[in-house]
């Protein structure tokens, strides 16, 4: 069978689990899919959801409560990576009608999704991976020529100090609590090892296409 590739799914097939509520979804009116989807961009946006206020909004659909909790998380599927991957609304309706969701009900899902999009978008770039940031690294070497549990070492170590900051303390540039500092010693063949690794990850980091790059081709 062959794989069709979607947009909203990040160019992959959909999942089996999807295409299940896809039918379900195709049931209910495009009015209580509109209420639906609504109540989904509210929860992504605020973190909250009343579930006993879409249950009862779809209770004359003939579905079960827990039919419509896995309608809820097909929706939240559908809605966080059409934001996610950028989908324009006119492909993401189209993506959906080829699952099998008829156009009025597409229509219904897809219009509240562009409105929200930017906001959508916004909200999930805040939720994002943000990793800490190195802000100062000292280093030096020292030369170990004995110690006490050794007469004899002659090797080089090598001193680092890293002050890092935290992705609250680059929202909060006055909140110097924020960075904090990280002392170790490594031998030179550790080092070379940690070196070389970094090198290559910068490397695979600058061959990376950044979004500009790609609009540009």
């Amino acid at each position: 069978m062959e794989c069709r590739r979607f947009r909203f799914c990040g160019e992959l097939d959909a999942p089996d689990w999807l295409l299940k509520e896809i039918e379900i979804l195709s049931k209910i009116s495009s009015v209580r899919i509109k209420f639906i989807v609504k109540e989904v961009i509210t929860h992504i946006l605020t973190g909250t959801i009343d579930f006993e206020k879409v249950i009862t909004h779809t209770s004359k659909s003939g579905i079960s409560d827990s039919d419509v909790k896995a309608l809820i998380a097909a929706v939240d599927f559908i809605i966080t990576n059409g934001a996610k991957y950028n989908v324009d609304d006119q492909v993401l309706v189209t993506e959906l009608q080829q699952l099998g969701l008829p156009k009025e009900n597409c229509d219904s899902l897809v219009r509240p999704f562009a409105e929200s999009k930017q906001a959508l978008q916004e909200k999930l770039h805040s939720r994002s991976l943000r990793l800490d940031t190195i802000k100062s690294l000292d280093w030096r070497v020292d030369y170990l020529l004995s110690s006490h549990n050794l007469n004899n070492v002659n090797a080089p170590a090598v001193q680092l100090a890293l002050t890092v900051s935290s992705p609250e303390a680059r929202t909060h540039e006055d909140s110097k609590d924020k960075h904090t500092k990280h002392s170790f010693e490594i031998d030179a063949d550790k080092f070379r090892v940690l070196l070389t690794e970094l090198q290559i990850a910068r490397a695979m980091m600058e061959a990376i296409p950044t979004g500009d790059e790609e609009g540009r081709e």
